[in-house]
């Protein structure tokens, strides 16, 4: 019996075990069946995402307001006597004076913790990196010229006697550029309404330029020199080279602002205003010689027009990059763009100056291509 009795109790210690290994087993392909099903489910989202995707709003008032302060900036630049380059170098005031307000306003709402390292990091964090470094100066350099091409455009059309703002159209080449540069560089593929509004936007360009050119002048003497019907041709094809120069560049600054983003996670914000500062301290070193030299050109009022101009430069690239990062791009780049409409009405209501029937053709031919390649997808 004690025997029957040990051999009944070792057969139920084996099946005991028997039955836990076999819950183990169970247990361990439920849970490889679990993490198949996980696996499954995660590339099926990863690879067929919601149908429910965020569309960033767009920043219809912002944009407006960017575009008008553009539009008046280069109104203001155009009312400076003196168009040299010395000149050129008060818009320190500006920047300076607008970059800093910006950096304190960043340093006390977002720092919870204020102290020395916090204000260094600020200042030189992303600029001292090695490639930033690089890219800031080519930026500031891009608004040190930018400021002294629109001097000049202000110049050679009051020679030429034409509307600064039917030059300043010629702005809207940009987003052509635009659309070449990020199909070679990021892949972005044309459509029917990037090639319609492309041949728009030439087609009203080429109005502009090629113009009859005794259509375009006005009774008026804007110039302080009088000029010969030749001069004034010179000066019109002057303005129209300075003002294609200025679409290559505003499309250099936009391809530089969106690589940074992308390959060095350098905010597009803090990498306008850097670059502001450090231009700002460039133009403020050139000025101390200048005015060391009691240079005519310094007078009171010019100072007084740069600062005013350069501030107001300086707030609507902030403003631009806001409505094109944070929001849609497309609504408000098309708004932007659309600045020469700004330049324009201030000077018929200032000055006096009122654009040839062809002008206003092309003008308004340009700025409604702007408006089908960036909204009408």
């Amino acid at each position: 019996m004690d025997k029957d009795a040990e051999l009944n109790e070792s057969l139920l210690e084996k099946d005991q075990n028997l039955v836990k290994t076999s819950f183990a087993i169970n247990n361990h392909d439920n849970h490889l069946t679990n993490m198949t099903f996980l696996s499954s489910n995660w590339h099926y989202y990863t690879t067929n995402p919601p149908s429910i995707i965020y569309i960033p709003k767009v920043y219809w008032g912002t944009a407006l307001m960017c575009s008008f302060i553009w539009g008046t900036s280069n109104f203001i630049y155009g009312l400076l006597h003196d168009k040299g380059f010395a000149v050129v170098c008060l818009s320190w005031t500006g920047f300076i004076t607008s970059g800093l307000i910006y950096k304190l306003y960043m340093l006390f709402t977002l720092s919870p913790h204020l102290n020395r390292h916090t204000i260094h990091d600020s200042f030189f964090g992303e600029v001292r990196k090695r490639g930033n470094n690089i890219h800031v100066t080519i930026r500031s350099i891009n608004f040190f010229l930018l400021i002294w091409i629109a001097i000049l455009m202000a110049e050679n059309t009051q020679a030429a006697g034409i509307n600064q703002g039917v030059i300043a159209c010629i702005f809207c080449l940009s987003s052509v550029i635009q659309g070449y540069a990020f199909y070679w560089l990021f892949g972005e593929k044309f459509s029917k309404h990037f090639i319609l509004s492309m041949i728009m936007i030439l087609t009203g360009i080429m109005i502009i330029v090629v113009e009859d050119n005794h259509l375009l002048y006005n009774s008026m003497e804007l110039s302080p020199v009088k000029k010969s019907e030749s001069d004034k041709i010179n000066c019109k094809y002057t303005a129209i080279v300075l003002a294609f120069l200025a679409a290559f560049m505003n499309t250099v600054r936009v391809i530089q602002a969106k690589h940074l983003q992308k390959k060095r996670g350098y905010d597009p914000v803090q990498f306008l205003n850097d670059s502001a500062l450090v231009c700002g301290v460039f133009m403020l070193a050139i000025s101390g010689y200048f005015y060391m030299i009691q240079h005519p050109a310094y007078t009171l009022k010019n100072f007084f027009i740069s600062f005013i101009a350069s501030t107001l430069m300086h707030l609507c690239t902030m403003m631009g990059i806001i409505a094109t990062v944070r929001g849609q791009p497309g609504p408000a780049s098309a708004i932007i763009y659309s600045n020469s409409v700004f330049s324009l009405f201030h000077i018929i209501v200032f000055i006096g100056l009122i654009p040839t029937i062809y002008q206003f053709l092309g003008m308004g031919l340009t700025i409604f291509g702007v408006f089908v390649m960036m909204i009408i997808k």
